[in-house]
């Protein structure tokens, strides 16, 4: 597992970015973290770093969007789904089949229907760096974990990123 801290916002552009930078057709990316923790802003800088020129917004009333580039994106939110049965009924196996990276928001409610190769990011707040309760001020500390031998060695190569390398990542 690596972690990263993203003090700022444009920190956490710079990381997903980053990281958007280094996936490729197929590419599943995890999103766990409480509301507000920041995952539409990863995946916005992720749609970045894929050179998508798209404005990426949260998909939790349209429950997916898509967005074309070279590599399109297929941005999934299932915050208000009951079940699992109701992804499914949304087409969501088919996505993975379409070449190119899907990311999930709230991936924890329904981790069984994701790959087993994928990339999971958790994402939280680091409460002594709340002002005023303004949460998209505040920094954040992102746990990634790889599974897979294509997640183990993008993580080592974002490791090793002199664009980020200022966000201390840390080995855990």
């Amino acid at each position: 597992m690596s972690s990263w801290l993203l003090p700022s916002r444009e920190d956490a552009g710079r990381f997903g970015e980053a990281l958007g930078r280094r996936l490729v057709p197929g590419s599943t990316v995890a999103l766990i973290g409480d509301l507000g923790a920041g995952k539409t802003t990863l995946t916005q800088a992720i749609a970045r770093g894929l050179g998508l020129n798209s404005y990426v917004s949260s998909p939790t009333f349209g429950l997916i969007h898509e967005y074309p580039g070279p590599i399109p994106m297929f941005h999934f939110d299932p915050y208000r789904l009951r079940s699992s049965i109701d992804l499914q009924d949304l087409g969501f196996y088919e996505f993975f089949e379409r070449g190119g990276v899907v990311v999930v928001e709230w991936a924890d409610r329904f981790k069984e229907l994701l790959p087993l190769d994928r990339l999971t990011l958790r994402i939280e707040i680091v409460e002594e760096t709340l002002s005023d309760d303004l949460e998209e001020d505040a920094a954040r500390i992102v746990k990634a974990e790889a599974a897979g031998a294509q997640y183990v060695n993008l993580l080592a190569d974002l490791e090793a990123d002199s664009a980020i390398r200022d966000l201390r990542s840390i080995r855990e």
